[in-house]
């Protein structure tokens, strides 16, 4: 039996991911948060959810693992390790952006602990701040 594989596409359900972060930010609660992990402008049209440990290797939709991304970039990146794209500069940008958010679906600074932890990202908060 002969199997293909389709290709990735941005209408793909599993680039659909439903998480509270996509939520605050289509509904404008972030208004700092302006660009995706991987250094691309967010837009309503063009955001998604990236998978930093990606589902294909265990990844999960938890705070810890997701962070936003252009769905372009996301889907360049595919399965490939985050290390691979994103320099300790960008996860600081990054990061920054999360300080003042605090809303009914996400808290920023214990977003930014939680991922600073499960990632062993060494920043120090007074200087991100």
């Amino acid at each position: 039996m002969q199997t293909t594989m389709s290709p990735i596409f941005p209408n793909n359900p599993f680039f659909k991911a439903r998480h509270p972060i996509k939520k605050a930010f289509d509904k404008g609660l972030m208004p700092d948060v302006k660009k995706g992990l991987l250094g691309h402008k967010l837009t309503k049209k063009k955001r998604s959810v990236e998978h930093i440990i990606p589902k294909s290797k265990g990844g999960t939709l938890a705070n810890d693992n997701v962070a936003l991304s252009d769905r372009m970039a996301n889907m360049q990146r595919g399965n490939r390790p985050i290390e691979e794209f994103v320099t300790h500069q960008m996860w600081i940008d990054y990061l920054r952006q999360f300080i003042k958010v605090k809303n009914q679906f996400i808290d920023g600074m214990e977003y930014i602990k939680g991922l600073c932890k499960k990632f062993k990202i060494d920043i120090d908060y007074g200087k991100i701040i």
